[in-house]
């Protein structure tokens, strides 16, 4: 299991996700396969976005629902190792990594649901970009050359 030390983040290059309704909807783009995080999993991935690490998140949880922390801590490591595994997100140096705070609990239900990750495939063929692109997160950072010059 992953320890409490361990600082996460989304893969950004390969998934798109938006947080809705409590819900976190995610896309792999590399392979087409989609996801939905329900019961608590929209507002982790909310932390997880903002590169907490294992304990924060659970901490974050336990305090907002007045839970043990260890009553708490098993679902966020289980949400985060099946989340490497389907390689939506990555570990990363705590060191370097900065937690920019937590959201909003509004969006939080009153009581506590353990996370759930639920794949979906059945829509991969049209998700999926062929080839994989790397740097998409970047594409529209990036400003296109001026071509009515010359």
């Amino acid at each position: 299991m992953l320890n409490a030390e361990i600082r996460l983040s989304t893969n950004e290059e390969q998934v798109a996700a938006k947080v809705m309704d409590g819900d976190a909807i995610l896309i792999n783009l590399s392979n087409g396969l989609y996801y939905r995080m329900g019961g608590a999993g929209g507002w982790i991935w909310s932390l997880i976005e903002n590169q907490h690490s294992v304990g924060e998140i659970t901490e974050i949880l336990s305090k907002h629902f007045a839970l043990a922390a260890d009553d708490v801590l098993p679902d966020i490591q289980r949400m985060a190792s099946e989340l490497l595994g389907e390689e939506l997100i990555r570990t990363i140096d705590a060191r370097t990594a900065a937690s920019e705070g937590a959201p909003s609990t509004s969006d939080l239900p009153a009581s506590y649901e353990p996370p759930i990750l639920e794949k979906y495939s059945d829509m991969a063929d049209m998700f999926a970009l062929d080839p994989p692109l790397p740097g998409l997160a970047n594409v529209s950072a990036q400003k296109l050359p001026d071509r009515s010059e010359g």
